[in-house]
C-alpha cells in the first residue's frame, strides 16, 4: 500500500469535490477496491496462503472507512468552502 498517496491526495481530492462528484468519486473507491481484491485473491493462489487476501481485506476496509469519512466532511462542509 502506498500510504502517502492513499491518505493525503485521494481522500483530500473526495473531500474538496463531495458535494459535486459523490457518486463518481465512490465509484472509483468501488473499483480499487475490486482490483485489489483480485490482486490479492491472486496473490493467496500464487503463494498457497490467504495472508495477501487478508491484508488486501484490511487495506480495502481502511480506505473505505477513510473515503466514506472523507465524503461525509465533504458533504457537511461544503457551505463552508472547506
Amino acid at each position: 500500500m502506498n500510504i502517502a498517496s492513499a491518505t493525503n491526495s485521494s481522500p483530500q481530492t473526495t473531500e474538496l469535490f463531495a458535494g459535486a462528484r459523490s457518486d463518481t468519486l465512490w465509484k472509483w473507491v468501488k473499483i480499487g477496491g475490486g482490483v485489489a481484491l483480485g490482486f490479492g485473491l491472486f496473490a493467496s493462489i500464487m503463494s498457497g496462503t490467504i495472508i495477501p487476501l487478508f491484508a488486501v481485506g484490511v487495506v480495502i476496509a481502511t480506505m473505505g472507512v477513510m473515503y466514506k469519512y472523507a465524503l461525509k466532511w465533504g458533504n457537511g462542509h461544503a457551505e463552508e468552502g472547506n
